[in-house]
């Protein structure tokens, strides 16, 4: 039935115009390179999307300043019926049978979320209603599959950060700058993103920051999803709460690295028909919206290095820095760590601080294999070696706190002292709240003998 639908202009400056809706699809907009170019000012460049899937016609709005409607309902993505009507700036499209005109309305649309509710948003990495491009369709291949997907939707992966401001699409130069005042800035939500794909996969990397509400009140979260199909089959999700000191850390670098100064679109040749090379920064203040997009061509130095420091933030905020490794690459790293360990375990009776480091070593190879799925065969035999060590550090320390605790009772200042340094070279972390506890008592017996 699909290969007998047509997508029929009905209003505005392209009426009368009639578009085959395909698996590569096709994009709507006043960009003289969409697929459906019309020269309506209240469209965006790149507007919606129509894509052919699996026999049926789904529209999706790409972020555009004046949104996309299905029979007077604003939508983000929607699968079409024979005589859908969407309206697009002052353009209505129809979706009739080839060569007829409109048919009779489809059902009202599915009930939209509830206000502040984010709708689900297909980034064309799940295998089902995943779109296609043609050549997929006659190969098979999935990851080529992936690649169309990408390139007509990437731009919805931050669908999410740009409900909260309106994304404009105006001309011309612009004034913007980040400010930074005690320790704040005006920064109100950063979205970046990065995609590599070809023939042979995609890496996808999102970085967002942006307020949240939740019962405990508003708070600023930064979150980062990372898919990747290029290297390795990996999907990863991680956020976290930043204060504001770290919210004006990220204003510094925006603002340091001269990126707000670019023009707001870089486009180049890709070197394969298959290949795409995109970056894209989104940043709000308080009473300005800054847009950069890179295309396909040698990133300018401001967004070089913008992207390698918000990259590195976000890695090391959130932990993720293995990311940058393969599988197999990390799970090799993860058995040298766990070997690691188990020779600060086997050893746990010559020095007080084998065990912490037999933990240490334990955690880095779990961490090591965090993105790593399915697991080698020796994580489960980890997890229990790091259970175990754990366990021994807590039976030592009970034991040696109260030996610690005995000798302070008895005012055995000496005995203490010892005591106390043996516990300190136990848990070596300083961040760990039992050694914070025995280093302060340390302190104390040391000044209390001294003043003897």
């Amino acid at each position: 039935m699909s290969e007998s639908l047509e997508l029929l202009v009905t209003e505005g400056p392209a009426k009368g115009a009639r578009f085959t809706p395909t698996e590569a699809g096709l994009k709507l907009g006043r960009a003289s390179s969409c697929d459906i170019a019309i020269t309506d000012p209240s469209l965006s460049r790149n507007h919606c999307l129509f894509e052919l899937r699996d026999e049926s016609v789904w529209v999706t709005d790409l972020a555009s300043a004046n949104g996309t409607e299905v029979n007077g309902e604003p939508v983000t993505e929607k699968e079409l019926s024979l005589g859908d009507r969407v309206v697009v700036g002052d353009s209505a499209v129809v979706l009739v049978k080839a060569g007829e005109g409109p048919a009779a309305p489809a059902a009202p649309a599915a009930e939209l979320p509830a206000p502040g509710e984010i709708a689900p948003v297909d980034l064309g990495f799940s295998r089902a209603g995943a779109p296609e491009a043609d050549s997929v369709a006659k190969s098979g291949n999935m990851l080529r599959t992936a690649l169309w997907g990408v390139c007509g939707v990437v731009v919805l992966g931050a669908f999410a950060f740009l409900l909260l401001s309106p994304g404009g699409d105006s001309e011309g130069p612009r004034r913007f700058a980040v400010d930074t005042r005690d320790g704040r800035s005006n920064l109100m939500s950063l979205y970046y993103e990065k995609v590599e794909a070809s023939s042979e996969g995609i890496f996808r990397y999102a970085m967002q920051v942006g307020g949240v509400k939740d019962e405990q009140g508003s708070k600023v979260v930064l979150s980062v999803t990372v898919d990747d199909a290029l290297t390795d089959n990996r999907h990863i999700e991680k956020s976290t709460e930043l204060t504001q000191d770290k919210v004006a850390k990220l204003a510094k670098i925006i603002s340091a690295s001269g990126v707000t100064n670019l023009d707001k679109e870089y486009t180049g040749i890709a070197a394969k028909s298959n290949d795409l090379r995109s970056s894209r920064l989104k940043v709000v203040t308080d009473d300005d919206i800054f847009e950069v997009s890179a295309e396909n061509t040698t990133l300018p130095d401001e967004f070089r290095d913008a992207s390698a420091k918000l990259e590195a933030f976000s890695k090391n905020e959130l932990g993720i820095w293995a990311i940058q490794y393969s599988t197999d690459k990390l799970a090799e790293m993860a058995e040298a760590a766990m070997r690691s360990g188990d020779a600060k375990w086997e050893e746990r009776d010559v020095q007080y601080g084998n065990i912490a480091a037999a933990i240490r070593h334990y955690r880095e190879a779990v961490v090591d294999l965090e993105t790593v799925n399915p697991k080698p065969e020796f994580h489960e035999k980890l997890v229990e070696k790091l259970s175990a060590a754990k366990d021994e550090l807590d039976s030592r320390y009970r034991d040696q706190n109260f030996q610690c605790d005995r000798a302070i009772r008895l005012e055995d200042w000496p005995q203490a002292q010892m005591e106390l340094k043996i516990l300190c070279e136990m848990v070596p972390d300083e961040d760990d709240p039992r050694h914070a506890d025995a280093a302060a008592k340390l302190m104390d017996v040391e000044g209390r003998m001294k003043r003897k």
